[in-house]
């Protein structure tokens, strides 16, 4: 078109966006209003300076021209003029019997610019020079893809609902496209599309207009041939009914011609209306050249322009290269290279979309190598008769099942870079597509070609695999979808021979993997009709052979008193499910056995000894336990509902959850017993009292006492911990005057102190007390009591060494000793003294640090502190403490993975503590036990001094441990309370 031919009184257009993303064109007080089915994702480019800087770039590349860029589309002037009056004559006497159908077919090969023809051509103008009668118009812009019909529906119910994402309206608009009306002679009508236009707001003054782009993904993307009736048809009774509310623009690709032939009436309006892009002449392509570089404010120079018409002229398909090209050159200009040189560098219009996809590749580790492979082929639609076309495709189902999805976006996102744009990245209803920026890519990147040539048989098998796996999915994956025979023979032999540069989606795999597994139980249930019966008599018969056997085991092991054998065919017999209700275990020695769910309803364990097992979640209700030994045993969630317990040792027993109701109670021992939420509702208590005596080392937390009552003794208070500290901090004042009685007097030189009190000392001189500064009191004066009580067990262990050095020199001189003996006592001495010396060191320095801690002088001694003893039980799960410190640690809202992170490894250590805690009170209970019958043996005669040399040590071990277990575990505590503070 000439300036002449498209003057007006404002040949301007504004562009806008509104909040779905539809692009606002007007001019001349016309308005055109676009509607997108999808919407491109833009890769976010690198922040950096280039010198030399000389604006955006005007260029397009692969890109087709959109709507917004009628202001830089150039050189088609005058088929921009020839398309609006083919246009505007469609809607001229529409309510003329003979009016003709309003579908303006555009068509040509690819790359001649159809859809630039339309988007930035046609549709500005309508901006520009609006349709006879109408200001304003409302165009639908979409692309067919696989389900045209629901593309469709979806940039409708936008029309309708000025909604990015109208789910239901959708649905709804769907089920219109699809509804059908019966005329008098009993043909069906898919008419939809125009009822739907008929009833959109102020359709009477603002039509809408259809614009579907790249027409010929309707046959060769859409399989469907129901889907893409029912699809040409809505559009061809819109486009004909003679209200004139819906008009229709198509572009397609001309070796695409033969198909339309399927549809009789969309055939003749192309063969009568549709248009041919010719080639653009030489001073066509010299306007598209050079206009978009001079508005930008630097025009090019003469003889690149000459070097690129030359390079062009003649090229099939050459406008997608030439604005690669020209995008090329436009970035080099930003760096300072001259053109002509930007152009020899990339070999011409031809060269540079090879050499940047080359380039990219080649940049590729081997792995994204071959992702970005299997991503190509994924993308590419065969020709069944036709030249290979783009193929539009949900980025989920490129990923393979070997691969991570994160990194195959990674390398989509190379090639979707904004300064490449080999591929585009767009959203459709939510759901990521990509697609080839331009067919032009399949046939100037020789890769390309040569990927294609050796794939074709493996895709066209891959894609009608995956066909399926969806098909077998929309029918809600019935098993009457899966593979059988032939086909699944085929599938497994693909899936596992399966071409490493093809992608198989999760889905397809699933799909597979269901067929076999379908197909494999179809065969086992063939043979289970048969064999089955068979097969659970010859089970059933084997297990009470194996009971039979177990059962002759234990009576054997009962008369020659082999504990081991006994144990172990008790133990086999509860895997067999046997129940042993009604066995007399009385005093059987069933130490260490494992009863873990076993049923003992009523069974007789008086006297039996049962310590260091495990009967976690067994039935011993109404059992009778009476002076049985229950130390250090499992007992959690186990059932003594009305159990008999008279001088039972329960000492250091995890009875956690266990349920005591009703059970009849006698001189329990419930030393360092765990009795979190242990239920002892209506418990008898017969003959004694279970009082404090028995449960001052038990655990009570959530614990039903005999009354009903809750005990939450041991529990840790919440509320002391999420109220908040004070932390505004002031200088420390003189620390002597904060020492309760002192009042600035001189300070006595021995000191007993609490935990509490280092506390209130501490708030006291700091004025103050905030998180940090209390858990590093308290950590300091855990140091102190762990370093005192070692010290503890450290004199005790050299006065039972020096005692046993008597005993070794005594026996010596009367000649039943050895001097060997003696040695090893003397050795065992020097030991301990050693081990003595290292805990007063620790305990000094741990003075020292809690002194520094408080401001106390040099002069002061501290003397006695807190026994060693739990903190409190912590009785919230994990995923409540982290709601709890995320919520009073709002000031770090933008930490709150690092606070998770920081709580699950305190709980972590937390709980590994207690768990700890509680094997070394079973440890100590059975170490003291032991040290009392070596004594006694020895005592006797019987037993050997070594043996009592070896319970002490081990006995001496096993107080260090629960020590330093308790300690580990308080610290956990007090770290798991700061990290709960709101005052971080």
């Amino acid at each position: 078109m000439t300036d002449s031919g498209m003057q007006g009184d404002n040949r301007s257009i504004t562009i806008e966006k509104d909040a779905i993303s539809s692009a606002i064109i007007s001019g001349n007080g016309n308005k055109v209003v676009i509607y997108q089915y999808q919407s491109e994702r833009l890769i976010e480019p690198e922040e950096t300076q280039v010198p030399g800087e000389i604006g955006p770039n005007p260029y397009k590349g692969l890109l087709a021209f959109q709507e917004e860029d009628g202001d830089r589309f150039f050189g088609r002037e005058a088929q921009i003029e020839k398309l609006w009056n083919l246009f505007r004559a469609l809607h001229e006497n529409m309510t003329q019997p003979e009016a003709p159908l309003r579908l303006l077919p555009i068509l040509g090969p690819s790359g001649s610019g159809k859809s630039s023809l339309a988007r930035a051509g046609l549709i500005p103008e309508l901006a520009r020079r609006s349709l006879p009668g109408y200001s304003l118009a409302r165009v639908a812009v979409l692309v067919p893809g696989t389900h045209p019909v629901e593309a469709l529906a979806t940039v409708l119910a936008r029309v309708a609902t000025n909604d990015q994402t109208p789910v239901e309206k959708t649905k709804e608009f769907e089920r219109v496209l699809k509804g059908t009306s019966n005329t008098t002679t009993d043909t069906i009508i898919y008419d939809g599309l125009r009822r739907i236009a008929n009833v959109l707001p102020e359709i009477a003054v603002s039509p809408l207009v259809v614009l579907v782009d790249q027409f010929e993904e309707v046959y060769s993307l859409c399989k469907d041939t129901t889907e893409r009736q029912i699809f040409i048809e809505n559009l061809i009774h819109a486009a004909s009914d003679r209200s004139g509310c819906v008009s229709v623009i198509i572009t397609l690709r001309s070796d695409f011609l033969g198909e339309t032939q399927r549809h009789p009436a969309l055939n003749q309006v192309i063969a009568s209306k549709g248009v041919i892009v010719p080639a653009m002449s030489e001073e066509e392509l010299r306007r598209a050249i050079t206009k978009p570089a001079e508005n930008a404010g630097h025009p090019l120079d003469e003889a690149v322009v000459t070097l690129l018409l030359k390079d062009t002229d003649g090229r099939e398909g050459a406008l997608p290269l030439l604005q690669f090209a020209l995008t090329r050159i436009w970035e080099g200009l930003k760096k300072g290279v001259e053109p002509v040189k930007t152009l020899r560098d990339i070999g011409g219009v031809g060269g540079a979309l090879a050499q940047e996809a080359e380039r990219i590749f080649d940049s590729l580790n081997d792995e994204e190598q071959k992702i970005a492979r299997r991503v190509f082929l994924g993308l590419v639609q065969l020709g069944e008769g036709a030249s290979d076309t783009r193929r539009r495709a949900n980025v989920d189902n490129l990923v393979s099942y070997k691969e991570q999805p994160e990194s195959v976006k990674r390398v989509i996102d190379r090639f979707a870079h904004p300064g490449v744009r080999l591929v585009t990245v767009s959203s459709e209803k939510g759901i990521e597509t990509a697609e080839v920026t331009h067919e032009a890519l399949f046939a100037n990147w020789g890769k390309m070609k040569q990927w294609l040539d050796s794939s074709r048989s493996d895709i066209r098998f891959g894609r009608r695999l995956e066909a399926a796996a969806v098909e077998w999915k929309q029918k809600n994956k019935s098993k009457g979808y899966l593979l059988q025979g032939k086909q699944l023979q085929d599938a497994q032999v693909f899936h596992k021979q399966q071409n490493p540069n093809l992608t198989l989606s999760h889905l397809a795999s699933d799909f597979i993997q269901k067929s076999v597994n379908y197909r494999r139980n179809y065969y086992l249930r063939l043979i289970g009709f048969v064999f089955i019966p068979i097969i659970l008599f010859t089970i059933s018969a084997e297990r009470q052979m194996r009971i039979s056997r177990y059962w002759s085991i234990y009576n054997t092991a009962k008369v020659q008193k082999d504990s081991s054998s006994k144990i172990l065919a008790l133990q086999e017999l509860v895997k067999l499910g046997v129940d042993l209700s009604n066995v007399n275990l009385r005093n059987v020695d069933l130490t260490g056995i494992n009863f873990s769910g076993a049923s003992l309803n009523g069974v007789n364990l008086s006297g039996a000894s049962l310590n260091g097992g495990n009967l976690s979640n067994a039935d011993l209700s109404r059992a009778n336990l009476s002076n049985a030994n229950l130390r250090g045993t499992k007992l959690n969630k186990t059932n003594f509902t009305g159990a008999t317990m008279n001088d039972t040792d329960l000492s250091a027993a995890d009875l956690s959850d266990a349920q005591l109701e009703a059970a009849i109670i006698s001189d329990v021992n419930l030393e360092n017993a765990n009795l979190n939420r242990t239920n002892f509702k209506n418990a008898q208590i017969n003959s004694a009292k279970l009082n404090d005596e028995y449960l001052d080392n038990a655990l009570l937390c959530a614990t039903t006492m005999f009354d009903g009552k809750i005990s939450n003794r041991d529990c840790l208070d919440i509320n002391t911990i999420t109220s908040s500290a004070n932390t505004n901090i002031r200088p420390p004042i003189n620390s002597q005057v904060c020492i309760p009685g002192h009042n600035g007097k001189e300070v006595q030189k021995s000191l007993a102190i609490t935990l509490a009190k280092a506390l209130e000392i501490a708030k006291c001189k700091n004025q103050g007390l905030s998180p940090k500064i209390g858990l590093e009191v308290t950590l300091c004066y855990y140091d102190l009591q762990e370093a005192k009580e070692l010290v503890r067990v450290a004199e005790s262990s050299v006065n039972y060494a020096r005692a046993i050095l008597r005993d070794a020199q005594a026996l010596e001189e009367a000649g039943v000793g050895t001097r060997f003996d003696v040695l090893k006592s003397q050795v065992n001495l020097a030991t301990g003294n050693q081990a003595l010396i290292n805990a007063r060191t620790k305990e000094k320095i741990a003075k020292i640090r809690l002194s520094f801690q408080l401001g106390f002088p040099d002069s002061v001694t501290l003397l006695k502190v807190d026994p060693v003893k739990l903190g409190g039980l912590w009785n919230l799960p994990l995923e409540k403490i982290i709601d709890l410190a995320q919520k009073n640690r709002k000031k770090q809202q933008k930490q709150h993975n690092q606070i998770k992170l920081e709580v699950q490894e305190i709980f972590i250590s937390l709980q590994s503590s207690f768990d700890i805690v509680q094997s070394s009170n079973a440890s100590l209970v059975q170490n003291r036990e032991s040290l009392r019958i070596a004594r006694l043996r020895f005592q006797a005669g019987v037993g050997t001094q070594k043996d009592v040399i070896e319970s002490e040590e081990k006995l001496t071990i096993s107080e260090r441990n629960q020590i330093k277990s308790i300690i580990n575990y308080n610290r956990a505590l007090a770290q798991l309370k700061r990290a709960l503070s709101p005052d971080n």
